[in-house]
């Protein structure tokens, strides 16, 4: 039986510059700046992390955003990646869910399943358009092994 992971990098890539909400370019379900929200499916348990902007990690500016979890405490099974974006025009994302929505974002469904061999995006479940870029980079897996979404 594998060893399961012990650390969850959630990288966020998009294709055009993102616009501030209230301080920063993403939010959790609650809506906190700069973090997202990973929520268990079935068991209720939610799970936060940090997301930093890294200047430089793409083409524009406010584009790359990286976050590493302790992932020992998340008990396998399927997750949602929850939180709302912006792109610089005023056009929301929600990313599969938010506690307060303004009506008429698009809404995401980012799924993925977290198993003892690491992390697996949901079947169909990222596809959504091709403005923006979402990946997950699983830090002991082959390097260079990406999972990206597009919404």
């Amino acid at each position: 039986m594998a060893e399961k992971k012990t650390w969850l990098d959630l990288v966020i890539d998009s294709d055009e510059e993102l616009g501030v909400l209230d301080t920063l370019y993403l939010e959790d379900y609650y809506g906190i700046d700069g973090h997202l929200t990973l929520y268990l499916q079935g068991g209720g348990q939610e799970f936060d992390i940090v997301m930093s902007e890294v200047a430089g990690g793409g083409p524009f500016d406010h584009d790359h955003f990286e976050g590493t979890r302790d992932a020992t405490v998340m008990p396998l099974g399927t997750y949602e990646v929850r939180g709302r974006v912006r792109d610089v025009a005023g056009n929301y994302t929600i990313l599969t869910a938010f506690q307060n929505p303004i009506g008429g974002e698009r809404v995401l469904n980012l799924l993925f399943d977290l198993t003892a061999s690491g992390l697996i995006w949901r079947s169909n479940s990222h596809y959504y358009g091709n403005r923006k870029v979402f990946s997950m980079i699983d830090k002991e897996a082959v390097p260079g092994t990406r999972r990206i979404a597009y919404v």
